[in-house]
């Protein structure tokens, strides 16, 4: 385990850092990437799509009585969030599928409805009809279950909604994947891919809605970083705006401030600035980026061609860890680390451990989990180690470094940078250092408390997968 040391440690100040006069302005983006992004020769119009009984149908009130059988009481109600441009031709597909069977008023898709609108209404309407003495919507308001199907952006984009919320009975998300690298998804067993088989007939519908039905409810730990200007000895320098392109889970968080919530990792050095490379070219040259395989292929090129690159991060960053007794101790990083990894997930970039297996006889490093309040802090050291780590050979894994509950990472211009990569939860941007004289960016990390997933049940979870898009 790396050494701990007090001298030096930053003083704890809280979320929202000090203004300086270097001031730092990000341009959020208006959507997860994956959301955003237009797939290439994309046509599609899910709203004209729904229930092939919707046109049909009688009010259920108005055949009470007349010898039909009644309708059964709903034991898993669903509501749906689809990103319908993930997945290639299948995120079309699945959005139709689940329309007709479910009905056009609980499929939404993303690319046309806000989640935060849709389900903030859906609760209003809910709370009104409890207080109407309505039993059938008290019944829905307890057993509820929220599924996100997409990539990994798109089910963080649904955690965060639902906590923002702050309903006093918590749905549940599950997870159909549609994603590229679909990391929450194979941590709850909902599978690397989605199957296309599940879609081709009523019967594969029927087991892929009854698997949500019984999957458990568990705990996931919710991580809340902070990014903000922290200047030197309360001093006021003159110098540039530190203006960047920030990913969506951010937000302004006082003046100079931002921040926002994770659920898989957030990182900074060699691996960001290989999804940065990856992330411009799909958002300029879509074309070149039409499925799985290929993606992970550019991932794959410029990964390596990061490493060559990449300068070590002890030249711009110092990395601080919280004890016991809540005071901030350095991390000594050595000089082959070239880029540090906050994991809270054992699934890394389409099912990599960046952090291996612990041996029970192991005294420094604990088995990690999930919903421990732990984050797993490890190092990308050289090419050939980050080859071997993310090409899965052997039992190569990450530098181990260290595990905390709280992560302070205080960066500057280095001798050989003057900016930065980051990314949480895949989402990567380019980040502007301020000069050591001026002061420090701040990155903070922090337990924010846990949120409710479903994880399907052990025998539900595919052994196979068809290979979809990103």
């Amino acid at each position: 385990m790396a050494s701990l040391e007090t001298e030096g440690a930053p003083p704890l100040r809280g979320h929202v850092l000090m203004r300086s006069s270097r001031s730092f302005q990000g341009r959020l983006r208006t959507l997860p990437s994956e959301i955003g992004r237009v797939q290439p020769n994309f046509e599609f119009e899910a709203e004209e799509e729904t229930d092939l009984r919707e046109p049909y149908r009688i009010p259920r009130d108005l055949l009470q009585e007349t010898g039909v059988p009644e309708p059964k009481e709903a034991l898993s109600p669903l509501l749906v969030f689809i990103n319908s441009r993930s997945g290639g031709q299948i995120g079309p597909q699945l959005t139709r599928v689940l329309r007709q069977a479910l009905g056009a008023q609980q499929v939404f898709d993303l690319s046309k409805h806000n989640p935060e609108r849709s389900l903030k209404t859906f609760y209003v309407n809910v709370a009104q009809a409890i207080a109407n003495n309505s039993n059938e919507a008290a019944k829905v308001n307890q057993r509820l279950r929220i599924v996100a199907a997409g990539g990994d952006g798109t089910v963080a984009w649904l955690l965060k909604t639902i906590h923002d919320l702050d309903v006093p009975i918590t749905p549940p998300v599950a997870v159909m994947p549609l994603g590229t690298g679909n990391d929450l998804a194979r941590t709850l067993r909902w599978g690397k891919t989605f199957q296309e088989h599940t879609i081709r007939d009523r019967k594969g519908v029927f087991e892929l809605l009854k698997r949500v039905g019984r999957a458990n409810v568990d705990f996931m730990d919710m991580w809340k970083v902070s990014l903000g200007l922290e200047p030197k000895d309360g001093t006021r320098a003159e110098g540039a705006d530190l203006q960047t392109d920030l990913p969506h889970c951010l937000q302004q968080d006082g003046a100079d401030a931002y921040s926002g919530y994770f659920w898989n990792y957030v990182s900074v050095g060699v691996d960001a600035l290989a999804a940065h490379k990856f992330h411009m070219l799909r958002e300029t040259h879509p074309k070149c980026t039409p499925s799985r395989n290929v993606n992970q292929m550019w991932y794959g090129l410029y990964g390596l061609s990061a490493m060559t690159s990449a300068v070590p991060v002890n030249e711009y960053l110092d990395l601080y860890v919280k004890d016991a007794e809540g005071q901030w101790l350095k991390v000594e990083l050595k000089d082959n680390v070239k880029g540090i990894v906050m994991l809270n997930l054992q699934s890394y970039a389409g099912g990599r451990d960046l952090w291996g297996k612990v041996s029970s006889t192991d005294k420094k490093f604990k088995a990690p989990s999930y919903a421990d309040g732990k984050l797993e802090v490890a190092g990308f050291l050289g090419g050939m180690h980050m080859t071997a780590v993310m090409g899965q050979i052997g039992n190569f894994h990450n530098k181990r470094i260290v595990q905390a509950s709280a992560v302070r990472l205080c960066l500057k211009q280095g001798q050989r940078t003057k900016k930065s990569y980051m990314q949480i939860d895949g989402e990567p941007w380019e980040q502007p250092l301020p000069p050591e004289e001026e002061g420090e960016l701040v990155l903070e990390v922090n337990i924010a408390g846990q949120s409710l997933v479903l994880k399907a049940q052990e025998e539900d979870e595919p052994r196979f997968g068809y290979c979809c898009c990103g």
